[in-house]
């Protein structure tokens, strides 16, 4: 029994451990300035809540089957013998099932605030990339005017109709420009 007893605080131990790990991870804020680290940090996450369903698929039932069988094997002869623990044994499973719910809600939070994160990310990434085509094509119409201010400030030489027809064609196709 006293091995029993030895063994169940081990894996209690064991685990609280793992909850202290877990714990102190999904409290930390990480800092998150791209979509894309957004998604990275979203599938550490992801391989975070996979570790603890893992340790927790892998542990509390054993945990548990050994306490059941601390709490149900009784010697009895010429004398008799029970499990002097029992209350001990209830609070330290009680303890692991606290850890893992309060991990759920932890991880529940985090996802909210990692999710937030990348919509913000996607958000400023697209307003930038839509600042920037707005000023790239700002900077071509600027461009374009100052060609057609310096066209339209020129005094033509004209020497003959044949000049005359030229610049008139020329203009023409300026006010298209504009006009377009």
């Amino acid at each position: 029994m006293e091995r029993w007893e030895g063994d169940h605080t081990a894996m209690h131990d064991k685990i609280v451990s793992f909850f202290e790990e877990r714990k102190a991870y999904l409290e930390a804020k990480e800092i998150v300035e791209t979509s894309e680290n957004a998604r990275s940090q979203l599938a550490i996450l992801d391989s975070s809540l996979a570790m603890v369903d893992d340790t927790k698929s892998a542990n509390i039932p054993t945990m548990e089957a050994l306490g059941q069988k601390m709490k149900t094997e009784k010697y009895s002869g010429l004398t008799s013998y029970e499990c002097p623990n029992v209350d001990q044994v209830n609070a330290r499973e009680q303890k692991v099932q606290e850890c893992f719910q309060e991990l759920a809600s932890l991880s529940a939070k985090k996802r909210e605030v990692l999710t937030d994160d990348l919509k913000r990310c996607e958000f400023r990434e697209a307003t930038h990339l839509l600042a920037n085509q707005h000023s790239s094509s700002f900077g071509a119409l600027q461009s374009w005017y100052t060609g057609v201010l310096n066209y339209l400030k020129t005094q033509e030489n004209i020497n003959s109709i044949t000049d005359a027809e030229l610049a008139l064609s020329a203009l023409a196709r300026s006010n298209q420009d504009v006009e377009n």
